[in-house]
């Protein structure tokens, strides 16, 4: 599990298991960031099709496959206020 509380406009995920499913949860946001991986050798950032990233009141929640050990949630500009960020192992419930 990995959780944050701040104000970046790209944070990495850690303890990514892949293949596994995944929760996202994102509380006081505005906008929705894009959620990227590199595949294996790879030194582009490609965004993950599976993830629409619906905001309602301020949060967001969604599962979705964990593609790559190397991902980062990508907001568009800086956020204004802090964020709340946890990512859940869906595989651990």
């Amino acid at each position: 599990m990995m959780q944050y509380t701040g104000q970046l406009q790209q944070i990495n995920l850690t303890y990514l298991e892949q293949g596994h499913l995944m929760v996202i949860v994102l509380t006081n946001v505005a906008d929705i960031p894009k959620l990227e991986f590199k595949h294996a050798g790879d030194t582009t950032w490609r965004e993950h099709p599976g993830f629409d990233g619906t905001i309602t009141n301020g949060v967001v929640i969604q599962e979705v496959r964990c593609i790559s050990g190397t991902m980062r949630l990508n907001f568009a500009g800086a956020p204004a206020s802090p964020y709340f960020l946890s990512v859940i192992d869906a595989e651990d419930f």
